[in-house]
């Protein structure tokens, strides 16, 4: 690797930050991209080569944060029901470009360990 190669990564790693949905900008990001970041993400480390990380990919973000609200409605109370939370969760996606949920499956070694499943898919992510 040459040193502006790893100066790059470095500066890359070093200023990464969360932002949050509401912070974007509310460009959509071409679907082929989405593809492939989702294809880079099999490169990443699995014990027996299990795969376990799983990813269903919303291209309307919307749907997601509807269903995701409608969720949360139907598994609380009337009592325990708050309507900021449930209009957050409905709007969360409404500047995001995808809602990407990232599943583990576990593979098909038993001898796996359900943390190292775990580890794989938090690689891939």
């Amino acid at each position: 690797m040459h040193s502006t190669d790893f100066a790059t990564i470095s500066n890359i790693i070093q200023t990464r930050r969360s932002i949050k949905p509401n912070m974007m900008n509310g460009h959509k990001a071409p679907n082929g991209h989405i593809a492939a970041l989702l294809e880079l993400a099999d490169w990443a480390p699995t014990h027996g080569f299990t795969e376990p990380w799983r990813f269903v990919v919303y291209e309307n973000p919307a749907e997601f944060c509807h269903q995701h609200a409608e969720l949360y409605k139907q598994s609380v109370s009337q009592e325990d029901f708050n309507e900021t939370v449930f209009n957050n969760m409905l709007h969360q996606g409404d500047k995001v470009s995808h809602a990407i949920i990232a599943i583990m499956q576990r593979g098909d070694l038993p001898k796996i360990p359900p943390f190292e499943e775990v580890a794989a898919v938090s690689s891939a992510v």
